[in-house]
């Protein structure tokens, strides 16, 4: 006979069942910022209407079966807790890494409201040789990018075009792309880096003169703001 699931079980094919139409990404921290929100107005009665408020601003894009969906998913994570009490553990952190969110958010970077932005790609990993590097980024079709000239009004196209985006032999400032999605990859490259998005040849960012890799990802409303952020690095 089958043993029955745990509660810890049950909640991870809570999530993995409406992960199907809205991703495993969202949904996991759609549930978690449910739940603190929930528990927050239960433990902090004077910022209740605060906790209140926000839940209704999430709830508000649901349907009454999505709504449903994490009720259930609360109730079993309370019940997880509940049936671990004599034996506590990191219930969700182990729900992340089964759900192999860790491998999952590897690369990839979101808005303050969970929209993806920019990832590197899954199946390429970064390369590393002879002083050369390499990092592939999922950058899509209709993505405009754009890199920083000598010049300070001085702006690269780099639409579907291999060019590179360093300033001589040894560098004076970082090389800057922004696209149009709302963010920047400053390359923290001491000496030559170059860009393609070409797709035939691989979307990357390739460095040379580097034994290591390393960028900034910079989040901004526009390309001032971005620009601003650059500057203070």
């Amino acid at each position: 006979m089958a043993k029955e699931k745990g509660h810890k079980e049950k909640l991870i094919d809570e999530i993995q069942m409406l992960a199907q139409s809205k991703g495993v990404n969202t949904v996991f921290t759609t549930f978690l910022e449910i739940t603190a929100n929930s528990i927050a107005a239960q433990m902090d009665p004077e910022h209740a209407e605060i906790r209140e408020a926000r839940y209704g601003e999430i709830a508000s894009g649901m349907t009454p079966e999505t709504l449903e969906a994490y009720a259930r998913m609360f109730g079993q994570l309370c019940l997880a807790v509940l049936e671990r009490q004599d034996d506590p553990c990191d219930i969700l952190g182990d729900i992340y890494h089964k759900l192999r969110l860790n491998n999952e958010w590897s690369g990839q970077f979101f808005t303050p409201d969970h929209k993806l932005v920019l990832s590197e790609k899954r199946d390429e990993p970064r390369m590393i040789d002879g002083g050369m590097t390499w990092t592939f980024f999922d950058w899509s079709g209709s993505e405009k990018l754009k890199a920083k000239g000598i010049l300070s009004t001085e702006w690269l196209d780099l639409t579907a075009k291999a060019r590179y985006v360093s300033f001589g032999g040894k560098q004076a400032r970082m090389p800057l792309v922004v696209s149009n999605r709302g963010y920047g990859i400053a390359a923290a490259a001491s000496r030559t880096a170059l860009l393609c998005n070409v797709r035939t040849f691989g979307t990357y960012l390739h460095t040379a003169g580097d034994g290591q890799i390393d960028y900034y990802f910079i989040l901004g409303k526009d390309r001032d703001e971005i620009i601003k952020q650059y500057k203070e690095l």
